[in-house]
């Protein structure tokens, strides 16, 4: 509609608003019983609605200037087809925060490349871009050093970090409350520091640099730096990196049968109704529960 600078009738204009806002509405008022402070969180929704007025406005106004028109076109659909979001997309490899995944990208190939005794090491130091330091590395929103639950774990590169060593990997296996609580990941979390990096941050979007360094009691040093990671826009998932990925979620909730033809389906997107696909995909949660009354 942006794009199209479409103008629809009142009525289907209002119907549409008062569709989405239900929904919108809907969302915030469950948020509410479970806020700390009901009447903070109230009157942050009121400013925020406000702030979100005044936006309004101000593209309005920047919409009667011809440019301005024409800027906004572009921002609300960029090229003609308007698929371009879709190239720059990223996809997670790993099962932590988007922003720590060059971090743990590095530190399993480090791992892979390096036999290291977990009980050898001394320090292990990571220099990340400023908001992974933000978000998961003790900066601006600080970082749990005791972590007892999934929420902390996969918001803490100390302890993704640590995984990653000790396993290999961080999937969902990483997250369970045994695997969290064993004594060698809690051991090693603890010798994992984090630091930004200003040249790394500069370089951030379009790269995600990350670099590891672990010092051994034998005085031996091991580092490994990457640019990004695979499932980057810059380093975009093969085929075969989606059907690796997609088979180690799967495993244990579809047969092969059924995953053979979620596999062909996706492929093959372009050619068959979306229905078709959404009805393979109902069939997976169908076959986990029947696999499930199977066994209790």
């Amino acid at each position: 509609m942006i794009f199209r600078e479409a103008k629809p009738p009142l009525y289907a204009a209002a119907f549409l608003v008062g569709f989405f806002a239900i929904f919108h509405g809907y969302a915030h008022g469950t948020e509410l019983p479970h806020a700390a402070n009901p009447l903070a969180y109230g009157v942050g929704f009121v400013i925020a609605t406000g702030m979100l007025h005044v936006s309004g406005i101000g593209l309005g106004l920047v919409h009667r200037w011809p440019k301005g028109a024409r800027a906004l076109r572009l921002v609300g659909a960029g090229d003609k087809q308007g698929y371009e979001g879709v190239v720059e997309s990223t996809i997670k490899k790993y099962n932590s925060m988007i922003h720590t995944q060059s971090a743990v990208y590095c530190m399993v190939e480090l791992a892979k490349q390096n036999k290291i005794d977990p009980s050898k090491v001394v320090s292990i130091e990571a220099e990340v871009f400023q908001l992974a330091y933000d978000f998961a590395g003790g900066g601006l929103y600080g970082v749990d050093r005791v972590i007892q639950t999934k929420e902390q774990a996969d918001h803490s590169l100390p302890y993704l970090l640590a995984v990653a060593l000790l396993d290999g990997d961080v999937q969902p296996a990483q997250f369970k409350p045994d695997r969290i609580a064993k004594p060698d990941v809690q051991a090693l979390l603890k010798k994992v520091s984090v630091r930004p990096n200003h040249e790394y941050t500069e370089e951030y979007p379009g790269k995600m640099p990350a670099k590891i360094i672990v010092r051994l009691q034998d005085g031996k040093v091991i580092e490994h730096e990457v640019q990004d990671y695979p499932g980057l826009a810059s380093r975009p998932f093969t085929w075969e990196d989606s059907v690796e990925k997609f088979d180690r979620l799967v495993a244990g909730r579809a047969d092969d049968a059924l995953s053979r033809e979620i596999k062909d389906a996706v492929r093959s997107v372009e050619n068959i109704q979306v229905r078709d696909l959404m009805k393979l995909l109902g069939s997976v949660k169908a076959a986990a529960s029947a696999a499930t009354s199977s066994t209790t």
